[in-house]
C-alpha cells in the first residue's frame, strides 16, 4: 500500500531529506518521466532509496519497469 510505504519513508527519511521536494513517487512511468526530466536538466548521477528499502518485487518493478524507460 503505497500511502503505508510513504508514511514509513516520511518517519525513517524525512530527518534527513525533503521528500515531498526530492522523493519521486508514482507509477513507473510517472517515476522514469520524473527521471528523465532531471537528467535534461543536466543531472547526471541519482542516488535511489526505495520506502520499502529494497523489497524484491519493488526493486524488480524498477529493474523492468523504470529503468528500461530512461533515455
Amino acid at each position: 500500500d503505497f500511502k503505508a510505504k510513504w508514511a514509513m519513508a516520511k518517519q525513517l527519511l524525512g530527518a534527513i531529506f525533503d521528500l515531498e521536494k526530492t522523493a519521486f513517487a508514482g507509477t513507473p512511468e510517472q517515476v522514469a518521466e520524473k527521471l528523465n526530466a532531471r537528467r535534461a536538466q543536466g543531472v547526471t548521477f541519482f542516488t535511489v532509496l526505495f520506502s520499502d528499502f529494497n523489497d524484491g518485487e519493488t526493486l524488480e518493478l524498477f529493474a523492468e519497469k523504470v529503468r528500461p524507460a530512461l533515455e
